[in-house]
C-alpha cells in the first residue's frame, strides 16, 4: 500500500514537471506578454500632424462654424493618452439655438439645447481610426462664442496605442433638446398636482396606525393576562392561547 502511494506521487511531481515545461516552451514562442506590449507601445508612441480633410463641420452646427486650416498635433496628454486640440471659428451665420440657453452634452445641462463635435481620426487611406462622439467632448465655451471668435476644444479618445498613422481627421455635430430638463419641468408639475392626493393619504394612514396601535394594546392586555395565569399554574389551554395571542401581535405590527 506504502509502494503504491509513493508511485502516486512520483507520477503527480512529475505531470507538474511536464506541464510546467510545456507553459515555459509556449510562452517563449509566443513572445511578450500583453501589458508588456502595452507598456513598450506606450513608452514609444511619438506625435503625429494631421490636418483637417475639410473645415467643414458636419451636422446641424454645420455653417455656424469651420475648423481653422493648419496642422495639429496629435500626441499624447497627461494622462488620456492621445489627444488633440482643435480651434474653431464661429461664422457670421446665427446660431440654430440661443446662445445664453445652450450647454454641451458632456455634462448635466440645466438649458433648453444641448449640442457638442466630435471627431473622427483618419489614416493615410482614408479609413476612421478613431472617433470622439459629440457627447464626448468639452465644448460649451465654444457653443457660446460670439460671431469671429477662435475657440479651442480638446478631443481626448483615450486611446493609448495606435494602429495606422494619423493623416487627417474631420469634424462632426449634434444638437438636441435637453431631456434632462424637459423631465424636470414635469416633475416639478405633477408633484404639485398630488400634494393634495399626498395629504389625504397621510390622514387615512395616520388613522389606520392609530387602529393598529389600539389593536396592539388589546393583543398585549391579552398576552399580559394569559401569562399571569400561566404563572400561577394555570392551564396548558392557558398557555397556548397565550401563545397565540402573542403570535397575533407579532403578525398585526409586522
Amino acid at each position: 500500500m506504502k509502494r503504491k502511494t509513493k508511485r502516486i506521487i512520483i507520477y503527480v511531481v512529475a505531470g507538474l514537471v511536464v506541464v510546467g515545461g510545456i507553459n515555459a516552451i509556449v510562452k517563449s514562442c509566443s513572445g511578450p506578454d500583453k501589458a508588456d506590449v502595452a507598456t513598450e507601445s506606450k513608452s514609444e508612441n511619438e506625435s503625429y500632424k494631421i490636418k483637417p480633410e475639410s473645415t467643414r463641420v458636419n451636422g446641424p452646427l454645420n455653417g455656424v462654424f469651420e475648423v481653422v486650416d493648419k496642422e495639429y498635433t496629435f500626441g499624447e496628454g497627461e494622462y488620456s493618452g492621445y489627444q488633440v486640440s482643435i480651434d474653431f471659428k464661429r461664422t457670421e451665420k446665427d446660431a440654430p439655438y440661443d446662445t445664453k440657453d445652450i450647454d454641451d452634452m458632456y455634462g448635466s445641462a440645466d438649458t433648453s439645447q444641448i449640442a457638442g463635435v466630435g471627431i473622427e481620426i483618419l489614416d493615410e487611406n482614408g479609413n476612421v481610426m478613431i472617433t470622439v462622439d459629440p457627447d464626448d467632448s468639452e465644448c460649451v465655451t465654444m457653443l457660446r462664442s460670439s460671431k469671429g471668435d477662435v475657440v479651442s476644444v480638446t478631443f481626448k479618445p483615450y486611446t493609448y496605442s495606435l494602429r495606422g498613422k494619423p493623416a487627417s481627421f474631420r469634424i462632426t455635430s449634434d444638437l438636441q433638446s435637453n431631456e434632462k430638463k424637459t423631465s424636470t419641468a414635469s416633475s416639478s408639475s405633477s408633484s404639485s398636482s398630488t400634494e393634495t392626493d399626498a395629504s389625504s393619504s397621510v390622514a387615512s394612514s395616520v388613522e389606520d396606525a392609530d387602529e393598529v396601535v389600539r389593536s396592539a394594546e388589546d393583543r398585549v392586555n391579552e398576552a399580559v393576562e394569559a401569562a399571569k395565569a400561566v404563572v400561577n399554574d394555570a392551564t396548558v389551554e392557558d398557555a397556548v392561547n397565550a401563545g397565540k395571542a402573542a403570535y397575533k401581535l407579532y403578525k398585526k405590527m409586522k
